[in-house]
């Protein structure tokens, strides 16, 4: 269901569109029933002035590109600020699944979740988990220009033609490297108003190859159920 241009990000109307959505958080291969809620006109109390880095923007550029091939048409809305791992409290970007920010699940620490990105994503380096586990203990804003060829705008963008309509939410966190800039870790919100099969949250693993980042594996952290 796309959302008119009077309620999208952005709009004082963007309060919680998907109250009645249900998702699954994904633990161990255990699924538990949460609830899923989106907003921009939240407090952002663990927001810093901040800003994503030039080397995180092209992994964000690499993720948009893998996300465009799903649709030749898909158009993406980029949160404007990352997530993190806060839970229980308003969050930077909006985005609350199960009352966290969409990197882990309530009943967990940042920890415990980083330990089940690396049972599934064992070739992941130590520092790489360990510069995540940092990186996303606050919100930052992503202003600068992603250099990605995909058909997309930020939250806040004041450019957006009128007749444009999303067909992707993304929200982003920030992006963990491990000391040689040769391997990273972001995990990606995805929301799909045409076909809630492909909304989900998941962590993702990116190598650089040739001076440029490639896709590797990933690991779940929450999915859409249909209501």
């Amino acid at each position: 269901m796309p959302l008119t241009q009077a309620s999208r990000p952005g709009g004082r109307l963007y309060d919680c569109l998907m109250k009645p959505v249900k998702a699954l958080a994904l633990k161990a291969g255990v699924a538990v029933l949460m609830s899923v809620c989106l907003s921009t006109s939240v407090a952002q109390p663990r927001t810093t002035n901040e800003m994503a880095s030039s080397d995180e923007l092209m992994v964000y550029a690499a993720i948009l590109d893998s996300l465009s091939q799903l649709d030749a048409n898909s158009h993406l809305l980029i949160a404007d600020k990352t997530s993190t791992f806060a839970c229980g409290e308003s969050t930077g970007n909006g985005l609350s699944v199960a009352d966290c920010n969409g990197l882990r699940n309530s009943n967990e620490t940042p920890s415990d979740r980083m330990v089940i990105v690396t049972r599934d994503l064992p070739e992941l380096q130590k520092d790489t988990l360990r510069e995540f586990l940092y990186a996303n203990q606050q919100c930052v804003s992503i202003t600068h220009k992603i250099p990605s060829n995909a058909d997309y705008y930020l939250f806040n963008d004041p450019e957006i033609p009128k007749a444009w309509k999303y067909s992707f939410l993304v929200y982003l966190s920030r992006v963990g490297f491990n000391r040689e800039h040769t391997e990273a870790l972001v995990n990606v919100g995805l929301f799909s108003y045409a076909d809630s099969k492909l909304s989900e949250g998941h962590y993702v693993a990116l190598r650089k190859l040739a001076g440029k980042w490639t896709l590797g594996g990933t690991s779940a952290v929450w999915k859409l159920t249909a209501n």
